[in-house]
């Protein structure tokens, strides 16, 4: 398909301006972000954050397990091929479990590492102790699809959502970030979900990553597009060799200007699949409901509804009406039993941190936002000094320019007080 010369115009002045503002800025999944939080907690971090607690919770299980370690790989795992860990594992999380105290659930998330990584009992034994203490949930699953076999869609039949990590289906590009994961499975997977129950799907994709180039990244696109998830996430690959050492092997990354063109290319790819923009990075089917209905942001990504969180496992994150809690995240103490209550770090929100806040979610999620300037002159300073080009500003609130949704972490980032210039790459 030809592009004609006044689109081709378009598109390269979209690219310029994606490149403009490439830099280092945070995901705003909170507010202030972690880096900022505390890592010398109150003795009564747990006390506190429950105190706030208010109405119903959703739970996050962190499972670190990993069968190989991909590549591009930032999570908090542990590659692992002795199933038994898993059992030792499960043994501490039900410790922790019962040192919760009564509350209202309505939700449960597992993510990791790979939770899949538990075999089929396991996972029923994880989810029993859940629902034994809380009744029915809500269940979401990560999963990577190698992983998924007929006991384990047994045990996931009837969960709400299932989140396959699929990243790419070129068997160039899985070779080179060390996954072993192919189309058939992925096309297995959704197939079988399908087929008992499962409500929802979600895949995550990832552009920048080793040899993916327009091509390649279009199949993937029309691949995914035929198989119809009901949502679809692509996040660009975050290259940070000097923090993880198991990414300093990668070669042929491609260069800024060919990740915006990717960038732009899942947009255009999805768009035209009948699939809805959701907030900066996020697609959805135009009856779910992060396409249909008002949404919010917090650590499970775009949400139509953000309930407070209570995290279980190392890593994992607590966040109740602004108090913020991360659990340590060293697996051989908590194997060992020593890590239960440990708080890494901590944070509990002032009012001017959940104002800003709430400026940063309405950014992200609906492009635009209403804000009285006369509180925040050092943002308008910087929206008009660093970003004329992608937002519009009038008296009372400001807009992300059409097409440029893609910054709209810039945007936010200048309303951060801590000055919102870490993190992984705008495009």
């Amino acid at each position: 398909m030809s592009v004609t010369a006044p689109a081709q115009s378009a598109l390269d002045a979209r690219v310029a301006t994606l490149l403009a503002h490439d830099r280092p800025v945070p995901r705003y999944t909170s507010y202030p972000t972690v880096p900022a939080w505390s890592t010398s907690p109150p003795d009564d971090a747990w006390e506190q954050l429950l105190s706030r607690l208010d109405g119903p919770a959703q739970l996050y299980a962190h499972i670190p397990f990993c069968r190989r370690q991909c590549a591009y790989c930032g999570c908090n795992m542990a590659v692992s091929r002795n199933q038994g860990v898993g059992d030792r594992y499960l043994d501490v999380l039900q410790r922790q479990l019962d040192l919760l105290p009564s509350l209202h659930a309505e939700a449960l998330h597992l993510g990791g590492g790979t939770p899949t990584w538990l075999d089929g009992p396991q996972l029923t034994r994880l989810l029993s102790m859940f629902a034994s203490r809380f009744g029915t949930l809500r269940v979401s699953v990560e999963a990577d699809p190698e992983t998924l076999d007929d006991d384990r869609m047994t045990v996931l039949a009837g969960i709400e959502r299932l989140s396959l990590g699929v990243q790419t289906l070129d068997p160039v590009v899985t070779a080179a970030v060390n996954r072993d994961q192919t189309a058939q499975t992925v096309a297995w997977s959704v197939r079988e979900a399908r087929r008992r129950g499962i409500r929802s799907l979600n895949f995550d994709l990832m552009y920048g990553l080793p040899h993916q180039t327009a091509e390649r990244f279009a199949a993937t696109l029309d691949q995914v597009a035929e198989l119809r998830p009901e949502r679809i996430a692509v996040f660009g690959y975050a290259h940070v060799p000097q923090m993880m050492k198991h990414q300093r092997g990668l070669t042929d990354l491609p260069s800024p200007e060919e990740r915006a063109r990717l960038a732009l290319l899942a947009e255009e790819k999805l768009l035209a699949a009948g699939y809805a923009q959701v907030g900066f990075d996020h697609y959805a089917l135009p009856d779910d409901p992060l396409a249909s209905g008002p949404i919010e942001r917090g650590f499970m990504g775009y949400t139509p509804r953000t309930l407070p969180i209570i995290g279980l496992g190392p890593s994992s994150i607590s966040a109740v009406n602004g108090v913020y809690l991360q659990n340590g995240a060293a697996l051989g103490p908590w194997l060992r039993g020593e890590a239960l209550g440990e708080v890494h770090r901590f944070y509990a929100s002032t009012p001017d941190d959940r104002a800003r806040g709430r400026i940063i979610e309405a950014i992200l999620c609906r492009g635009q936002a209403e804000v009285d300037w006369a509180l925040y002159p050092q943002a308008r300073a910087r929206l008009i000094d660093e970003l004329p080009d992608v937002v519009d500003l009038d008296a009372r609130s400001l807009t992300v320019r059409p097409g440029l949704m893609m910054l709209a972490r810039n945007v936010a980032s200048a309303f951060d007080a801590w000055g919102g210039r870490s993190g992984s790459r705008a495009i």
